[in-house]
């Protein structure tokens, strides 16, 4: 399967797309997700 496919499958507009929000995702799963802390605190 490729970041085209999995883009299709999602409705993305791009595989660029697919794999950013892969990224952020794993991010998140992992703790990392530096944002959502933010806009809890503040």
């Amino acid at each position: 399967m490729t970041w085209q496919d999995i883009a299709f499958g999602l409705r993305l507009g791009s595989a660029q797309a697919a794999r950013q929000r892969s990224d952020r995702l794993a991010d998140r799963a992992l703790g990392g997700d530096e944002d959502q802390t933010r806009r809890k605190s503040g």
